[in-house]
């Protein structure tokens, strides 16, 4: 295979470029499950997991995929990075942690578990927000807001 660029993108993994489409291959010499994508970028890996996450574009809309290919989120018009919620018991210990991504296509945003694999907040919202001490804001389109705690359970359907 000839690429146009090559290069050292991640801890195994190396950033190829033909006809301004993009592709990793990753440990192995495999190529990326993706195939070849519009755009790909790297989310520190400081989650709770230590993954190797990208933020991939495709046909403008975006997802996060980890190098074996794995689907964390989906395809949306727009995805924030991946946040860690922590929730801790009356002592302060740390009893559980969550990954999620505040998501939105079109003017409606919602929030997408990482853990679980699906929507815990529908995108029926017109912001949403992750504030300190793992609670959630949603703010609906007549302007009312509500804050959540979050918990690994947590889901609005």
């Amino acid at each position: 295979m000839s690429y146009r660029e090559k290069y050292d993108y991640a801890p195994g993994t190396i950033l190829i470029s033909k006809k301004g489409n993009f592709s990793l291959v990753v440990e192995g010499g495999k190529l990326f499950s993706l195939g070849w994508v519009d755009s790909i970028s790297s989310q520190a890996g400081y989650l709770a997991r230590n993954r190797q996450i990208f933020k991939v574009l495709n046909n403008k809309k975006y997802a996060f995929v980890e190098a074996s290919g794995k689907i964390l989120v989906p395809y949306y018009d727009h995805i924030s990075w991946i946040t860690e919620l922590k929730n801790y018991d009356e002592m302060g210990n740390l009893i559980e942690i969550g990954e999620v991504s505040i998501v939105r296509n079109g003017d409606k945003c919602g929030l997408y578990s990482c853990d679980r694999g699906e929507e815990i907040v529908p995108l029926r919202y017109s912001f949403v927000e992750i504030l300190p001490k793992s609670q959630i804001r949603l703010i609906d389109e007549k302007d009312r807001t509500e804050v959540y705690q979050w918990t690994k359970d947590f889901c609005i359907k």
